[in-house]
């Protein structure tokens, strides 16, 4: 229960009871969030997030996700992904692309980065559900200062690019743990958002990862497609470039 404060945008005179139902779909992938007031409806389109809302969630980030199942024509209502820590300025998702792999076990596991942003750029992470998307974990932080990152799979491992450091990560667990970061041995400029995938076909026999980056290290220009080809350690040599833009 709650009392108006000031004359500004007043909508009751005096106490109002107010209450919030979060209504989850059947499957668990969509929630609407709906506020009542004195038992009516504040509002038929109303939620939280909403910008004429007249209550708001607190002023800090928030982390929704949406599905598809028929191929992006529709999507579903937002669910949110409770995976910000509370010492956290902000919690932000990196802009690289996700992954579904199958574990050995035959789970399905989501994946995709975000990172930490607390008065400054700090750590990458990967977010993932083993469920469908009803419930999201976060594995343990990248080591070494980073950001914007992407993954990509070769067989059993996870390989994580990021923003700050000409280096690379590796994970053996799907992305719960990585590797201290790895010197890529290849000059680009890493202050921007990088992006990585796995090649379809393998070279000289071996899986293959093509990195993009632009080449000048001093400024996001001269686009370049760095090809490294995966040794049996796991580590990359990078064997082959490609100029994509001189400019």
């Amino acid at each position: 229960t709650i009392k108006q404060r000031g004359k500004d945008h007043k909508m009751f005179d005096d106490w109002a009871h107010v209450v919030v139902t979060l209504d989850t779909s059947d499957d668990g992938k969509t929630t609407k969030y709906t506020m009542y007031m004195n038992g009516a409806s504040a509002n038929d389109n109303t939620n939280l997030f909403y910008w004429d809302s007249p209550f708001k969630v607190y002023p800090t980030n928030y982390l929704w996700v949406n599905h598809s199942d028929d191929g992006g024509k529709t999507w579903s209502l937002p669910t949110l992904a409770n995976v910000k820590f509370a010492s956290e300025q902000t919690f932000l998702v990196a802009p690289g692309t996700g992954l579904v792999v199958e574990k050995p076990d035959g789970t399905k596991r989501i994946m995709f980065t975000g990172y930490e942003f607390t008065g400054g750029d700090r750590n990458s992470w990967v977010i993932y559900s083993d469920d469908g998307g009803l419930t999201w974990n976060r594995g343990a932080k990248c080591s070494g200062w980073s950001s914007e990152s992407t993954i990509t799979q070769v067989g059993e491992k996870i390989y994580i690019f990021t923003r700050h450091g000409v280096c690379y990560y590796i994970s053996d667990d799907y992305g719960e743990t990585f590797s201290e970061p790895i010197s890529s041995g290849i000059d680009y400029n890493s202050n921007c958002m990088i992006h990585a995938i796995t090649y379809s076909k393998k070279i000289n026999g071996k899986d293959a990862i093509i990195l993009s980056a632009p080449s000048n290290t001093g400024s996001r220009s001269h686009g370049k497609l760095f090809v490294g080809l995966v040794q049996n350690d796991g580590t990359i040599s990078w064997e082959y470039e490609y100029v994509v833009d001189n400019s």
